[in-house]
């Protein structure tokens, strides 16, 4: 199959807007909750923004090789960065830190990481069904 012609038909193309947007609103709660627990927590503080600085570091590496890769494939593996540091940030609060306040601002779950899963299959069968052939 020829890459141009599949790349053409998928529902995901590289856009500056987009991808910039994608990256930033997956790793934005990093920072933000970084910055929550700068004063309170700073051993925490500090791995969530190490979370940040490393998937947006990703982030631009991936957008850097959009010439050689498909975007459907880098937002794919965009998400799975941002599941893998979400789980490890918020294991370090729960773990590190079960005692800062934070009812009102997140759950004390891993349930909001499931999200990540979710979109990373629905984005896998819009990629298959359009490179299915026309009717």
């Amino acid at each position: 199959m020829n890459l141009a012609t599949s790349a053409d038909r998928s529902p995901f193309q590289w856009n500056a807007g987009g991808w910039l947007g994608a990256q930033l609103g997956g790793t934005g709660w990093l920072l933000g909750g970084a910055l929550y627990m700068l004063l309170s927590a700073p051993e925490v503080s500090v791995i969530w923004f190490a979370g940040f600085v490393i998937l947006n570091a990703i982030g631009w590496a991936l957008w850097r090789r959009r010439e050689r890769l498909r975007a459907h494939t880098a937002i794919q593996l965009l998400l799975a960065a941002i599941g893998i540091v979400g789980l490890v940030a918020w294991t370090a609060l729960l773990q590190l830190r079960p005692d800062i306040p934070r009812k009102e601002l997140w759950p004390t779950s891993y349930w909001p990481l499931a999200i990540i899963p979710a979109m990373m299959l629905w984005f896998a069968i819009r990629e298959h069904l359009s490179r299915r052939p026309a009717v």
